[in-house]
């Protein structure tokens, strides 16, 4: 039997309908124009990169957020190294592992990398070995470079003797000026002496490509270089893109051969690709450790001249721009590297980018101020409207409330009788099969017994008749009783036992004796699982004095874990099942 009881109040509900329609549909009319004005404004924002580059851009922020790891990995190296050369004796193997330092710290560590060159030039000059000083006074004039300390640069590369050098000094020589040239042309920025300097560090290139062989470590650079110069960036491009195709984006030669693709493509105009080897060289210069990354500082600058100068700082969109925050967050970890490093020539270009993006923000400040302004004066308008719509809705809601309450509990009430009445009638149905075949057997019992005393009055055996009624059945039929009964219960409540013990001090839980499902005190309680609670009713059920039910049942209460006074409701709602809502 199941019980259910719905109340509505159809007038109240209804005035509430028509109330808050008849609101709205006034509102309707301010919701209209503010609704196209987000909608002009979304519009406005365009995305002008394509799939893969935007896969390329979220690959370099992913590898970005690693950063610290790249560059724990590239310091462990370096400490090894370190480690490595405090216990070498021998001048030989110490000059050795310098120039290992000296490669993995040329744009990691300044300061370890100046130690190294000074240490190797003091062996070449002790050595009178003219070959390493002037190799070591280069790359001493390329790590002062590198470094921003240009003119000290300058004044060591200068005082070399170029007509002394075999062909492989003239080509670290030849770089050297080269990557000289072109700091020098960064730190001046656009001018006359900017190209002055662009067309020695050209003068420089054509020199050394004269003497470079393809077994040259710069050799793809300078060849990709050289073309870039001579407006053949379609040719050479064809030999980059596989190259950089190939690679694994982990190397420096990796983020150079990447970046100098990029310059091709940003050449012939193709903004996608350029983007994209730009995202591949920032990549490669992670990886690598490199803190004096130029692809990741152009590729900031880039993507805030594409995307944010035309930006509508109106946009709603424009609040949570992503282009304008990813360069931000890019030039900001240029910065940091930079500083790291020592780096002054990329501060100072950083600098510049900075300064213009902070800039935008603030115009954007200023804008949005104003915008927010005139959304604050049509979000007035709407409070107040709505103010007035709420102080109808809130005497229309008051008359309702008591109402409401009222069927709150009333339904609480009738879904409380739904869940006992579920269950009584789950119980119901299946006590009343076994309880029809417990009495079918009584009865079959009786008149079986009845046959067998007629049978025996027939045949005068009166003898066996007072023998057989003198014997008592009631401790056999008790115990067969007791077993249907804990079948009967642990068939309906199979985690009866378990979970009364559950309620018990671990050293007072009851467990049958080998062959029952329920002893007396589970009995007495399964009794109260039932609804039996009357201490003499239960007695009568078990064949016992009331007084052992009481003393049983408070032994028991004594050993529970929760409140006395609760137990047996406890109990009556174990094994519950949960009610269908």
């Amino acid at each position: 039997m199941y019980v259910c009881v719905v109340c509505y109040d159809t007038d109240i509900g209804s005035a509430i309908e028509q109330s808050i329609f008849e609101i709205m549909s006034s509102l309707r009319l301010l919701y209209i124009p503010i609704i196209i004005l987000i909608c002009t404004s979304c519009s406005t924002s365009d995305n002008t990169y394509d799939g893969q580059t935007e896969n390329l851009l979220l690959s370099l922020d992913s590898v970005l957020i690693n950063s610290e790891q790249y560059e724990a990995s590239k310091r462990a190296t370096i400490d090894k190294l370190l480690s490595i050369r405090s216990i070498r004796k021998n001048p030989s193997d110490i000059y050795n592992t310098n120039c290992s330092i000296y490669d993995e710290c040329l744009t990691f560590d300044s300061d370890c990398a100046f130690e190294a060159v000074e240490a190797n030039l003091s062996y070449a000059r002790a050595t009178s070995d003219q070959e390493k000083e002037t190799e070591w006074m280069i790359k001493k004039s390329f790590l002062l470079s590198v470094t921003g300390m240009l003119l000290e640069s300058d004044a060591i590369i200068r005082s070399l003797d170029t007509h002394q050098m075999s062909r492989k000094m003239l080509v670290a020589y030849y770089s050297q000026m080269i990557y000289l040239y072109a700091h020098f042309g960064q730190y001046l920025g656009n001018g006359q002496m900017h190209n002055t300097y662009t067309q020695n560090e050209q003068a420089y290139r054509d020199s050394l490509i004269s003497i470079m062989q393809p077994t040259d470590a710069d050799y793809v650079w300078q060849r990709a270089c050289k073309a870039l110069a001579d407006g053949k960036a379609d040719t050479a491009s064809i030999i980059l893109e596989k190259i950089v195709g190939e690679s694994a984006l982990t190397t420096r030669e990796d983020a150079t051969n990447a970046y100098a693709l990029a310059q091709m493509y940003k050449t012939l105009g193709n903004n996608n690709l350029y983007i994209r080897n730009l995202a591949k060289s920032s990549i490669a210069d992670i990886r690598s450790g490199n803190k004096d990354i130029a692809s990741l500082e152009e590729l900031a600058g880039v993507i805030f001249e594409q995307q944010i100068k035309n930006e509508d700082y109106t946009s709603p969109l424009f609040v949570n721009n992503i282009y304008l925050n990813r360069a931000n967050s890019y030039i900001n970890i240029c910065m940091q590297k930079a500083l790291s490093f020592n780096n002054r020539v990329r501060v100072i270009s950083i600098s510049r980018i900075i300064d213009e993006i902070q800039n935008s923000y603030i115009k954007r400040n200023i804008e949005q101020q104003q915008m927010l302004k005139r959304y604050l004066t049509i979000a007035i308008i709407l409070l107040t409207l709505l103010a007035t719509a709420a102080f109808y809705i809130v005497r229309i809601y008051r008359k309702r409330k008591t109402i409401t309450l009222e069927l709150a509990e009333v339904n609480k009430q009738l879904r409380n009788i739904n869940s006992q009445l579920e269950e009584s009638n789950y119980v119901k149905e299946e006590y009343i099969g076994y309880v029809f075949s417990l009495c079918s057997n009584y009865i079959s019992k009786i008149e079986e017994y009845r046959k067998d005393i007629n049978r025996k009055l027939t045949v005068k055996k009166y003898d066996e008749l007072h023998t057989q009624t003198s014997k008592s059945l009631l401790t056999e039929e008790m115990h067969e009783f007791f077993n249907n009964f804990d079948a009967i219960f642990i068939h309906i409540y199979p985690d009866f036992v378990e979970q009364f013990n559950a309620l018990l001090q671990p050293e007072a839980r009851i467990e049958p004796k080998k062959g029952e499902l329920l002893n007396t005190d589970l009995r007495i309680y399964a009794l109260v699982r039932l609804g039996i609670n009357d201490s003499v009713k239960i007695a009568e059920l078990l064949h016992c004095s009331p007084q052992t039910v009481y003393n049983n049942r408070l032994k028991i209460r004594n050993r529970a874990i929760v409140s006395k006074e609760k137990f047996a409701e406890t109990v009556q709602q174990l094994c519950r099942k949960p009610s269908n809502k």
